[in-house]
């Protein structure tokens, strides 16, 4: 009974296996193949944490006519302070009326600054009240429209009104159209970690940033290649190039292509739910690392 028993089991067992494989092809990574993808990972020097960025200034000493080429591209343009030349582009004035929220918001030009306002009037068209705060800053570089933010103190915040290049005016910022956000809607990390190049924010307070709040304004060389210190220091110091590629910084040409892929897909991956792993932030991700260690992409079904 007990051979016939055991017997019994064994083949259970295999059945269930062979189900579980025919419902399941995409298996789960092997311990030895998670070892393999860690140690590519790894390969490169400047994934370690430890290693510092050194800015864009840093790699156009070698690199200028890179770095000029990239420059005026839509990414080497992902974010601007407010110029002469930037409000020659946009119209420099507009009011907008949102019925559902009795509010009104306006955009005017004073000088070289840009300013924006949110307003109430009565039934009887006086004004019920007014906040006004200056345009610091500027997400987007206009290929599908551009978003103000607003500086108050250590804090940033999504200014009422964008510019939206298809119809070349301004209108209600994402989510204003829904809910009155006035000038309180934080910036978070999560979301200005794609569209400059490295944020500083403080992890005291939702929107808060250290001075200045941006290291480097545009997203940049060090955003694809990580972090350039090992590179630059080696470079300087007349260390030449090892003959098989240099490990001293990321060439997302040479990295695997799902590592390839994992670059792209921290700013482009789409998903309804972004969480960031335990213990982490959205800028403990290098590239070169597998993105899931810092942060996982969910759909929800």
């Amino acid at each position: 009974m007990n051979d016939c028993f055991m017997g019994c089991l064994i083949l259970l067992q295999i059945f269930l296996t062979a189900a579980f494989a025919a419902g399941h092809p995409a298996q789960a990574p092997q311990p030895a193949q998670s070892s393999r993808i860690r140690s590519q990972s790894a390969a490169y020097l400047n994934t370690a944490p430890g290693v510092k960025y050194v800015g864009s200034k840093a790699c156009a000493g070698c690199h200028q006519q890179i770095c000029e080429t990239f420059g005026k591209t839509d990414m080497g343009r992902s974010m601007s302070t407010v110029t002469a030349s930037l409000l020659e582009k946009i119209p420099s004035s507009a009011t907008v009326s949102v019925k559902a929220l009795n509010r009104s918001f306006q955009v005017y030009r004073q000088g070289p600054d840009l300013f924006q306002s949110e307003f109430e009037l009565d039934a009887t068209g006086k004004e019920v009240f007014r906040e006004t705060h200056k345009v610091d800053y500027v997400v987007g570089s206009g290929a599908n429209g551009l978003t103000p933010i607003v500086r108050r103190g250590d804090y940033l915040f999504e200014a009422p009104l964008s510019f939206y290049t298809k119809t070349h005016s301004w209108g209600p910022s994402p989510g204003y159209d829904l809910r009155d956000y006035g000038f309180d809607r934080p910036i978070q990390e999560g979301c200005v970690a794609c569209h400059s190049g490295r944020p500083q924010p403080d992890r005291e307070g939702a929107g808060r940033y250290r001075d200045p709040p941006f290291e480097e304004l545009t997203i940049a060389c060090e955003t694809c290649h990580g972090p350039g210190e090992l590179h630059v220091r080696e470079r300087k110091a007349g260390a030449p190039a090892p003959a098989r590629g240099d490990l001293s910084i990321v060439n997302p040409a040479r990295v695997p292509s799902w590592l390839a892929d994992n670059i792209c897909m921290y700013c482009h991956q789409g998903g309804d739910v972004r969480v960031v792993q335990p213990a982490r932030d959205y800028l403990d991700n290098r590239p070169g690392m597998p993105l899931d260690d810092t942060l996982a992409i969910l759909m929800v079904p």
